[in-house]
């Protein structure tokens, strides 16, 4: 178990493994169990196999990555996983910009928001969603709103994607209402955007889901 008290020196040993080892199915399984695990002790060799040539195995390195103690490799995780051909490293990329605040983060949820592919869309606007406040407090306001300012609601062929953009346009009127600052001086047509959110957003979820 990931929590026994020996389960340091398995990680460890997991890791030296993947050293030498060059059987494809040995590696991708070995990755699974150490991102399984949470091996803090993989954040080098997760490093490593994201620029692995094998989809399965930077899925599993990606997935790692994005939850390692080291923020170098954090950070290679999520700005190379959006740039994934593999739609699913992308999404596990964008799933761990959540978290992850740096100078690469607008520009990388942007990619994912214009992706060609409707489930990295939805990813990069739920990150979106679940990210705002700490967007707001560490990009520049303009890059942050723009995420958002799409007409992809309307167009959009995804149902999902559609969702997701209300979502995370709920958020930013969420976190409008809810500024101590703002909220004491808030022009009504600004009150009046923020309900109308909420309510298409509610609607939107009960009509998908």
């Amino acid at each position: 178990p990931a929590d026994a008290e020996n389960a340091s020196a398995i990680n460890q040993r997991l890791v030296d493994h993947l050293a030498s080892e060059t059987d494809r199915g040995v590696i991708t399984y070995t990755l699974f169990s150490l991102e399984r695990r949470k091996a803090k002790e993989a954040s080098d060799a997760f490093a490593r196999f994201v620029m692995s040539d094998d989809a399965d195995q930077r899925i599993y390195a990606t997935r790692g990555g994005v939850r390692a103690d080291k923020y170098s490799v954090q950070s290679l995780a999520c700005y190379r996983g959006v740039e994934d051909h593999d739609w699913r490293v992308a999404c596990e990329a964008l799933v761990g910009w959540r978290e992850l605040h740096n100078q690469h983060k607008v520009q990388s949820l942007a990619t994912g928001r214009d992706h060609p592919n409707p489930h990295v869309r939805r990813c990069a606007l739920e990150s979106i969603a679940a990210s705002w406040d700490g967007l707001i407090l560490t990009s520049h306001h303009d890059e942050v709103l723009a995420l958002i300012e799409t007409a992809a609601d309307l167009i959009d062929d995804s149902a999902s994607v559609r969702a997701a953009l209300l979502e995370a346009k709920g958020a930013a009127m969420a976190s409008l209402v809810a500024s101590p600052l703002a909220a004491p001086d808030m022009d009504w047509r600004d009150w009046n955007l923020a309900t109308s959110e909420r309510y298409r957003l509610e609607d939107a979820t009960a009509r998908i889901g």
